[in-house]
């Protein structure tokens, strides 16, 4: 026994967070930490997806979602082992609930893990969130990046040693070198294969990769990947079919996702969506050796920092000679060469060792092992 009473050893975790449903970067980025935690340890999952209908029901049904919170919350205090609160923080819908879960884990005495996946948040936090911070005043929260902590420890007015940083890139598969499938439809050789995966809608820039393979260079290949989102996309989609060196793959999953990114050269990443953060199939593209070409949103500069994966264009400014004069720039650079692929998909290795490392060591704590010196 410890000299408070419980038992030494991993504490039990309560897991507040969105993982069932449609998935998105968030929900892979939780579900992936929530599986290290449950290496470690008992994890109780209460999961926050479910929220359909109106108003009323939407509130009835978080209600009781945040009722179980509580309840398991007061359990875990009242055990030997001791219990400790990872939940994900709502940003937008429900952040008042995240304000009475960090007051009744204040007052139980309970360790509260935080994780915010918003950039936006992060920069502009509302009043509610500031709250949690203050509330609970010995909170943890896992951020995406190194500026994004520098970020919170100002808008939030937290803690520096209380902020850590989970990065994305710890949590994306290392691809198999030697794995070279096929599948998507098609196949034509050309010099350069310029392709885009995402969720195709207007925000997400699908309409900037639709010009460029209307106006860029003939002798190029496009390849677009992605579930259509809207009716405005669809039509997008449409124009880009019948491009004649343009493919729409539709959806990729699995191998033919490996043999997507196989193939591309350059990825091109358009997006103008205001909560982007730090895009997975950016992480993707990278761990493919793809060079990537980005618009200045979200932490987009934070993950391409290095020239060798790729560069940044203004979001502002996506018009095909601008998407077409930094291709030709990483060319004329020697970017798209073999070696580099090679080059780059090692270093993207050796940073996400780094991360992976990093989330271990959350994981850890969260369960309250200990970490060697």
């Amino acid at each position: 026994m410890s000299r408070n009473g419980r038992s030494e050893g991993p504490r039990s975790v309560v897991v507040s967070a969105r993982l069932d449903g449609r998935p998105d970067g968030a929900k892979i980025v939780t579900s992936a930490f929530v599986a290290l935690v449950e290496q470690r340890t008992t994890v109780e999952t209460i999961d926050r997806s479910n929220e359909d209908g109106g108003m009323l029901k939407r509130l009835r049904t978080r209600l009781r979602t945040e009722t179980r919170v509580a309840a398991a919350l007061v359990r875990g205090a009242r055990s030997d082992s001791g219990v400790v609160l990872y939940r994900e923080l709502s940003c937008v819908n429900g952040m008042g609930f995240d304000v009475l879960v960090a007051a009744i884990a204040a007052v139980l005495g309970v360790p509260m893990y935080t994780h915010l996946h918003s950039w936006s948040s992060a920069r502009n936090p509302v009043r509610s969130t500031r709250l949690v911070f203050r509330l609970h005043r010995t909170a943890s929260l896992i951020v995406l990046s190194h500026r994004m902590a520098e970020t919170v420890i100002d808008s939030f007015g937290i803690d520096a040693s209380r902020v850590l940083v989970g990065a994305n890139r710890g949590v994306i598969a290392v691809p198999d070198a030697r794995k070279q499938e096929s599948g998507v439809a098609e196949e034509v050789e050309h010099s350069l294969q310029v392709c885009m995966l995402s969720n195709l809608i207007p925000g997400k820039g699908t309409d900037s990769f639709v010009n460029l393979a209307q106006m860029g260079p003939r002798h190029w290949t496009y390849s677009l990947a992605g579930p259509i989102g809207d009716a405005a996309a669809k039509s997008l989609v449409d124009r880009f079919s019948q491009l004649e060196s343009a493919t729409y793959c539709g959806p990729l999953y699995g191998g033919y996702k490996e043999a997507f990114f196989n193939r591309c050269d350059v990825f091109v990443f358009p997006s103008r969506y205001s909560h982007e953060a730090w895009p997975l199939v950016v992480e993707e593209a990278l761990a493919h050796g793809c060079y990537v070409i980005a618009t200045d949103v979200g932490l987009l500069r934070e993950q391409l920092d290095d020239s060798l994966m790729g560069a940044t264009v203004s979001a502002s400014d996506v018009a095909p000679a601008v998407l077409v004069e930094a291709v030709n720039s990483a060319i004329d650079a020697g970017l798209l060469s073999s070696d580099s692929r090679r080059e780059r998909a090692s270093r993207w290795s050796e940073t996400a060792a780094v991360a992976q490392g990093n989330w271990l060591a959350i994981a850890d704590s969260v369960a309250g092992l200990p970490r060697d010196s």
